[in-house]
């Protein structure tokens, strides 16, 4: 007799925040002191969105591993 092999679909939770894009906010551009607050806007969105990236891969690690995730900020 062959032994049954059975097949589990894991899927992790993944929190709704961190699957969500991320947008900097519209500003009016009207001299150098906007551009430059423009910019500030777009480095910070960047610095969430790489966060929001490790998030998930901490959280999919950890189930690849078959381990709770013991993400930082979660």
């Amino acid at each position: 007799m062959k032994p049954t092999i059975e097949y589990v679909r894991v899927t992790p939770d993944v929190p709704d925040e961190l699957r969500q894009p991320v947008e900097p906010p519209k500003r009016r551009v009207e001299g150098l002191k906007d551009v430059g607050l423009v910019l500030a806007d777009q480095a910070e969105a960047l610095d969430k969105a790489n966060g929001q990236i490790g998030a998930i891969d901490c959280i999919l690690t950890a189930a690849e591993n078959d381990v709770e995730p013991t993400c930082p900020g979660l």
